[in-house]
């Protein structure tokens, strides 16, 4: 329930016109047809791409999910992820720029790594039975399957194939009897005569052994299923396979990366928590030979990154077997090479060391690590204002702010830990400026502190790695009227190559311009801040036509990002460009309120940071104030139906796969057992604190579902059945609340989908969309204006 899993782009015609036309009175041209939106074409974020070391070859995956969605599936019946649905892996050559699919035809493929010579690929291909290993041939343009092991397939980046250094073998994440699907495709059946029932205990009922040993019970043992596997190295020549951790090592085995040397194997353990209703979660960092033997903890109850989860939560030195990793404001090492050393702490001195970056100079001299932490309290893990050069020598670390209008996103860096440094005594970083919601890429002198813009503009760059030579860096860029693809940029980045084509029926498309403005809103705290709302406008508008208006919102999120990506993104999974083609200014608002797992009232603050916004927005003449619509998704979809309850405003709503009662909600179970929406309540985006019974009204006050009898604005709700993140049962009972008041409502039920629209089915996502464009032309744009402003809602 925290952010929209998958990037959208969307499709052209077949028969494109090169540009949509929309008239300034808001009236539609070429709108971009409902059944061809929803074309899914992307990079997954889920499988990183590979470079070989020379960067002539570039190794990613492409993903075009089937029609009929996923079902919001994080397994398949055979055992791969739901997000593997669809995917392929390619290779192309970066100086010719020709393309080849690699891996069996039919087959879902992913997580390409190339060799360290250059001459292969391991990736993954599902099956029947389970997922399994693969290798292509380079040179003979051959693929082979790599023995009969059951691969874990795992649902975030990290768990690629690794290889060993000398290229005779991979290391990979195998599956257990405990994985959501076993390894030989079995799952028990009933026993006649003997009862097939679900137990789930409290209180004394709690065996003795497991409340002492483990009180986190269905969340453990669901944690347990989705990462747990066996590490295991398989011989390239032979498939022959030779398990170095089992999974019932203690800590539990998860994913893992081999040192610089193939000594060893670093591995992040199964994710735990501290407490049963804290949001905050664990992991371990463990040491092992790469020959087996029992493991070494190195770093108990590491707190996992925020966003990337098995990324960036340590370091191998480029060439040393040295760990390096953060917590608690510090930085820690351990020399894998030792066996008597135990981990240390560099730069005792330097304090508050944010989690990311760390990364190894391109001499190997130093480490650098973040400092000066800003918590946005936007989902991510505090940014750093600084970073900290650390020598490895035992010298003292220097300093070097970032600059002070920026936020720091990350440090460019080889495929590994090591820093991208054309110049050696320079780092390049990439930032966003918050003002205008530009990407910016920076170059920043270590020794001086001096910096320099190499780019800067309203594009996405998903950074993927650096060729051997420090020459070229490769990232897929997309921006408004650029869909996304791999390019080559040079060290300046002045230039780039394109080296993908995803999508050819995309280019030539133009949409609108995007124009950004900045309000000051009142915070939580009492405080000010600044925000930033980006505008898309139709094509052929401008500021100044006050045009119909919808406004996408996710309460504390950087909804304005989505204006770097194609045709404006998908900020609610629900493209864009589907409005700004018939006639709306899109909106899209930054809510900043409470941070999470602390006592608010989200409701009133929402409401506090978003109508600045709306009435600047409305003075500067992008919108008709009288013509404005709302729509939001997951806690977007609550903050939605919040909004409507606290202000009337807008003339039409549209909530997706929200939720609305918070009280009511409380105790539902999740399908793997467990409390989820306690922790999301208590300690997660609910920001109540603390359980209902303590504070029975507050709960109520930022409900939707108890505040029906103040909505006054026509609401549309978008739900799947089988939504597992929000349930529908929640939508339902806020329709019937609005049914029981008298109010304008419609809920649409999606069979067999489940939270995310770009997900669904693909009938069912161009429903949705179609249903969305015609409640708010009924709402909002079809309204004579002088019918608008005298406002006559019951």
């Amino acid at each position: 329930m925290t952010k929209a899993f998958q990037l959208i782009v969307l499709a052209a015609l077949i028969d494109a016109v090169p540009a949509h036309a929309a008239s300034a009175a808001g009236k539609p041209g070429n709108p971009m047809p409902f059944d061809l939106a929803f074309n899914r074409t992307d990079l997954p974020w889920t499988a990183r791409p590979s470079i070989s070391p020379s960067g002539g070859l570039l190794a990613y995956t492409v993903r075009n999910p089937p029609v009929q969605g996923s079902a919001d599936a994080r397994y398949l019946p055979n055992g791969l992820p739901g997000s593997a649905m669809g995917n392929r892996v390619f290779i192309s050559d970066t100086v010719t720029g020709k393309r080849t699919a690699i891996g069996p035809e039919g087959s879902d493929c992913w997580a390409p790594s190339i060799s360290p010579d250059g001459a292969r690929i391991a990736f993954y291909c599902g099956a029947e039975h389970g997922l399994q290993l693969w290798i292509h041939e380079i040179k003979q343009q051959k693929d082979r399957q790599l023995g009969e092991a059951p691969v874990k397939a795992m649902l975030w980046s990290g768990g690629e194939p690794a290889w060993a250094p000398d290229g005779t073998e991979v290391f990979v994440p195998l599956a257990t009897d405990n994985s959501p699907v076993m390894p030989n495709n079995l799952k028990p059946e009933a026993v006649a005569g003997r009862a097939q029932v679900a137990e789930h205990l409290a209180g004394n009922e709690v065996p003795p052994a497991q409340a002492a040993g483990d009180d986190m019970g269905d969340m453990q043992a669901h944690y347990m299923r989705e990462n747990n596997a066996t590490l295991a190295a398989v011989d390239v020549a032979t498939g022959a396979v030779r398990v170095v951790v089992p999974a019932d090592s203690t800590p539990a085995p998860s994913v893992l990366q081999v040192s610089p040397s193939g000594k060893w194997l670093a591995y992040l353990s199964v994710f735990h928590k501290p407490a049963s209703l804290q949001t905050v979660t664990l992991h371990d960092i463990a040491l092992v030979s790469a020959q087996g033997g029992p493991p070494r903890m190195v770093a108990p109850g590491h707190r996992v990154t925020e966003g990337d989860y098995f990324l960036n939560a340590y370091a191998w030195h480029s060439s040393k077997d040295q760990l390096f990793w953060t917590e608690e404001g510090k930085l820690w090492t351990y020399d894998a090479s030792d066996v008597a050393a135990a981990p240390r702490q560099l730069a005792p001195g330097l304090a508050d060391v944010t989690r990311q970056p760390i990364t190894v100079t391109r001499d190997g001299k130093a480490v650098i690590v973040g400092v000066k932490p800003l918590d946005l309290h936007d989902y991510r893990d505090p940014y750093p204002q600084a970073l900290a050069l650390v020598p490895l020598d035992g010298g003292a670390a220097r300093i070097v702010d970032l600059p002070k209008d920026l936020v720091f996103l990350k440090l460019l860096t080889q495929q590994g830990s090591t820093a991208w440094q054309p110049q050696a005594d320079s780092v390049t970083v990439q930032a966003r400026d918050p003002a205008t919601a530009q990407t910016v890429i920076v170059r920043i002198d270590l020794r001086s502190g001096a910096y320099a813009t190499l780019w800067k503009g309203l594009g996405r760059i998903q950074l993927a790695g650096a060729s051997g030579d420090h020459g070229s860096f490769f990232a897929a860029y997309e921006d408004l009227n650029t869909p996304v693809d791999y390019y080559r940029f040079n060290a300046a980045f002045s230039n780039k190559r394109r080296v993908s084509e995803l999508e050819p029926r995309l280019a030539g498309m133009r949409f609108g311009p995007v124009e950004t403005f900045e309000t000051a809103v009142p915070q939580y705290d009492g405080s000010v801040t600044n925000v930033t709302t980006a505008v898309l406008l139709p094509p052929g508008s401008k500021r100044g036509d006050r045009l119909p208006g919808l406004v996408f919102l996710y309460p504390g999120g950087k909804v304005s990002r989505s204006a770097a990506e194609f045709g404006g993104g998908s900020p609610s999974t629900v493209p864009v460009s589907l409005f700004t083609t018939r006639g709306y200014a899109v909106l899209l608002a930054e809510l900043p309120i409470g941070p999470d797992g602390k006592p608010g009232n989200p409701i009133p603050e929402m409401v506090d940071t978003l109508m600045p916004q709306i009435y600047r927005a409305a003075e500067l003449g992008y919108i008709d104030i009288k013509r404005m619509a709302v729509s939001g998704q997951s806690y977007g979809g609550y903050g939605t139906a919040s909004v409507i309850s606290g202000t009337n405003i807008f003339r039409a709503a549209v909530a997706i796969s929200g939720l609305y009662d918070l009280p009511g909600g409380y105790a539902w179970m999740g399908r793997d057992g467990g409390d989820p929406s306690a922790r999301w309540a208590e300690t997660g985006q609910g920001r109540m604190g603390t359980h209902p019974w303590a504070d029975l009204r507050r709960y109520i006050d930022n409900s939707p579902y108890y505040r029906a009898d103040r909505i006054q604005t026509p609401l549309l709700m978008l739900h799947g059945q089988s939504d597992s993140a929000c349930p529908v049962e929640d939508a339902r009972k806020m329709f019937n609340a609005l049914k029981r008041l008298g109010r304008t409502a419609q809920l649409a039920e999606y069979v067999g989908d489940g939270h995310v629209v770009s997900e669904w089915a693909h009938a069912n996502a161009a429903d949705a969309a179609q249903r969305m464009v015609t409640f708010l032309d009924r709402y909002v744009r079809d309204v004579p204006p002088e019918l608008a402003r005298q406002d006559n809602r019951k």
